[in-house]
């Protein structure tokens, strides 16, 4: 990146927020309103760059773009910040921030849903259930952004019944590098409209999403976090759900977990399962989903209802997990437990598990991924830390019913982060990654399970965690979240990224952390690894192919944009031409849609 392009594009940007009406914004290294637009989630993926801008309009945005496309500008455009891969949404040169693209319109004529491209989905949920309504949205809602989610594809809690995000989305806006505001929909650019649904960062900036929403009524379910002592239980309840659960409502998320708590030699193993039906409670018991793991719950509870105590282990990381499956029951254990009585037609209970609004639900999506660590010196009393009025107060209830003190999570002072050297390799400065970790998300694509393949999971999870102590790893996560073979029977034609009616891949995905940059190369390997071998199991047992298409939102960045779009790559191509004819969408991170040769 030429300096003195540099120092020019900074100075006619500067013009731009002088003359801007709408509160557009450049911010310098060391401001406020850098760190907030430049930070990621992991230190890894939080390169500093040159200098930051909030546009706040898209009249502004397509003059910076312009800007940035004619001095050839590296840049990165960063919505919720959650991208794993270092260069994907981050920059050493301007980082845009969407923060200020935060409107959202319900339509109630239609019944869809505007949304800006700076949301994060924990707010959309809440706009929806205002109106009674739900979308297809990101299934970790705390913090993840709509724009990145997106324009990859997305994988919802609602797949099984309603398809990908990208099948809901009805139009977009995006601001072009010729400085010109498109609406794309089937029948307004409906090129760019196709090309959209899943490619990602290569068309334009989208400022705006106009979303399909459906009726939302209560949901069942719970979220749990089992020691890895019931490793076999609860690969048995993956299984049978797998085998037995054929409702579009049901959905279940589960990941084999090794977390490695600060001072200690061996790491702590985990089972966690987000189980959600998209309905209300079935009247019958016989009827009501997740059996198995309401059994598992139900026996830790009898000999535990602190949290399954095991002598020796951590116990308020128990109670942590007590509370996940029992954060919105109220009353005393004993008053639950007589409710369930009333309810029950076969002798059985669902303690832990219960009816709650979607909005709800959504504030326990995220447990199965937290990765802040469990260790009791890392804890605090939490009073202080929630609004009144959140759901999480609910939280509390539960836990002075039951007499024990409920703790969360303190945030572990982050360490010094490195400069950049010079070669510009690494910059990182201090604060600018919420968690103060290295990591990536990794995948393979299967188009089911077996029991073989959860035992090569968990298998494997296990493997690769041996080494967190000796390499300064922090969680090893592979997760196992089943889909119906159903789930693109009605999936919109056409789309950027592959996904055919009779092809229902979905990702397997791995999730490994650690604390040094040295440690890179080795984490990176090991996930290859682990990945490979349960993919070659999956090949065996008829669970994947040789060329499915890869899922980019949790692809590691060296499988390459063929392996993402496959047959649709060149007539991508073609359309990335005929609106970045300059390639100036080529100076921003991401997997690259090629221009033409």
């Amino acid at each position: 990146m030429n300096k003195e392009n540099l120092a020019i594009a900074i100075k006619e940007l500067r013009k731009v927020c002088e003359d801007s009406k709408d509160g557009t914004t450049l911010h310098e290294e060391g401001t406020w309103g850098y760190k907030e637009s430049s930070r990621h989630y992991l230190t890894s993926s939080s390169d500093a760059a040159a200098f930051a801008i909030q546009p706040g309009s898209e009249k502004d945005l397509a003059e910076i773009i312009k800007i940035i496309g004619k001095h050839k500008i590296l840049f990165a455009v960063k919505g919720g910040g959650h991208s794993m891969v270092p260069g994907f949404s981050s920059t050493l040169g301007c980082q845009i921030s969407m923060a200020r693209f935060d409107k959202i319109k319900y339509n109630k004529v239609n019944e869809t849903m505007e949304v800006g491209a700076g949301c994060l989905w924990d707010r959309v949920y809440k706009k929806a259930a205002e109106e009674k309504r739900g979308v297809v949205g990101g299934a970790s809602a705390q913090g993840v952004g709509v724009a990145g989610w997106m324009l990859g594809g997305g994988y919802s809690l609602k797949t099984n019944k309603y398809g990908l995000g990208i099948d809901n989305v009805k139009g977009y806006r995006i601001a072009c590098s010729d400085g010109n505001i498109r609406i794309a929909t089937k029948d307004e650019n409906p090129d760019l409209y196709q090309a959209l649904r899943g490619g990602a960062n290569n068309f334009g900036i989208v400022t705006q999403f106009t979303l399909v929403t459906h009726k939302q009524g209560t949901t069942y379910g719970a979220s749990l976090m089992v020691p890895g002592s019931k490793e076999q239980e609860m690969k048995a309840a993956i299984v049978d759900h797998i085998e037995n659960e054929k409702r579009k409502e049901a959905a279940l998320v589960t990941a084999f977990r090794h977390n490695l708590v600060p001072g200690k030699a061996e790491p702590e193993y985990t089972i966690s399962a987000l189980c959600v039906f998209d309905a209300p409670k079935p009247s019958k018991m016989s009827e009501v989903p997740f059996k198995k793991f309401r059994d598992i719950v139900r026996e830790g509870w009898k000999s535990d209802p602190a949290g399954w105590v095991v002598p020796g282990a951590m116990s308020k990381a128990r109670v942590m997990a007590a509370v996940d499956s029992a954060t919105f029951v109220t009353g005393s254990q004993k008053e639950q437990e007589e409710n369930n009585a009333e309810e029950q037609d076969d002798g059985q209970d669902d303690l832990g598990f219960r009816e709650m609004s979607f909005n709800e639900m959504q504030t326990l999506t995220a447990h199965p991924y937290d990765v802040t660590s469990y260790h009791p010196d890392d804890m605090c009393e939490v009073e202080d830390e929630v609004e009144d009025g959140d759901e999480r107060n609910k939280m509390f209830e539960v836990m002075s019913s039951m007499g024990t003190p409920f703790m969360s999570l303190r945030v572990v002072a982050p360490k010094a982060m490195k400069k950049a050297d010079k070669k510009g390799k690494t910059k990182l400065t201090a604060n600018l990654g919420e968690l103060n970790a290295r990591g990536r998300f990794g995948c393979i694509m299967v188009s089911g399970y077996t029991a073989k393949l959860v035992e090569a999971v968990a298998g494997e999870a296990k493997e690769a965690a041996k080494f967190l102590n000796s390499k300064n790893g922090r969680l090893v996560l592979i997760d196992v979240w089943p889909f119906l073979p159903t789930i693109f029977e009605k999936s919109p034609e056409g789309a950027a990224w592959p996904h055919k009616k009779d092809e229902p891949f979905s990702p397997l995905l791995a999730y490994f952390l650690w604390e040094n940059e040295d440690d890179d190369e080795f984490w990176l390997t090991k996930m290859k690894k682990a990945l490979n071998y349960i993919r070659n199991v999956a090949l065996e047992e008829g669970c994947t192919t040789n060329d499915p298409p890869y899922y980019l939102n949790t692809s590691l960045e060296d499988v390459p944009v063929k392996g993402i779009y496959r047959d649709n790559l060149a007539k991508l191509s073609a359309i990335r031409a005929k609106y970045d004819p300059e390639d100036v969408m080529g100076n921003t991170g991401g997997f690259k849609i090629p221009l033409p040769t």
